[in-house]
């Protein structure tokens, strides 16, 4: 009896378990790309970006987050070589 109480309640502790172990929903992506590899930093506005090879990322030090940009979602290519911050002044949208 005993033997049956155990083997019950370890197969409802193994499915609990692996019902937890999808994180992301079904048919959604999540990406395990390496961030270490820094090709360039820059600052706009409030935001940090960094470019890797492989993804973009921004982060917020007011409200300490980061936002990931890769293939997964919404980044149309990969192979980033370089990122810059462009400054538009007012008068360019001027007539």
């Amino acid at each position: 009896m005993i033997i049956r109480i155990l083997f019950t309640g370890c197969c409802s502790l193994l499915g609990f378990l692996s019902a937890h172990a999808q994180v992301p929903a079904i048919g959604n992506w999540r990406d395990h790309l390496p961030y270490h590899q820094a090709i360039g930093l820059v600052s706009s506005g409030s935001l940090l970006w960094c470019a890797t090879p492989y993804s973009l990322f921004s982060v917020d030090p007011a409200a300490n987050s980061m936002d990931r940009l890769s293939k997964s979602n919404g980044l149309s290519e990969t192979g980033i070589s370089a990122i810059c911050s462009g400054t538009t002044s007012k008068s360019a949208f001027t007539d």
